[in-house]
């Protein structure tokens, strides 16, 4: 019984490391490609998307909580003024991305 306790231990800090290392690849990810419109916390007050009307990014996730799908469609088929990402980021980029805007809300 003890072994198994280990192994459920070992296996949540390795998730728990895996999810840490996700995040930190979002934030660079963000900073590279989601900032300069959306703005330092995700609320659409970068320097460029002021004048884009560049979307609120922990309104949409909190809007559409539980369905992050939509978000990430969003994301790859571009809104708007926001291009498509489709074939620049993965969807595993994309997710990162909004967990480091979940980070930092």
């Amino acid at each position: 019984m003890k072994s198994v306790w280990i192994g459920v231990i070992a296996a949540l800090t390795l998730s728990a490391a895996v999810q840490a290392e996700d995040v930190v690849e979002g934030q660079a990810l963000y900073q590279k490609h989601c900032a300069m419109c959306h703005g330092p916390k995700g609320l659409g007050d970068g320097p460029a998307g002021k004048a884009l009307k560049a979307a609120n990014i922990a309104e949409e996730i909190e809007e559409h909580k539980g369905d992050e799908a939509h978000l990430i469609e969003e994301v790859m088929e571009g809104e708007g003024a926001m291009p498509a990402w489709k074939g620049v980021l993965s969807t595993q980029q994309v997710k990162n991305i909004l967990a480091y805007i979940k980070g930092i809300q």
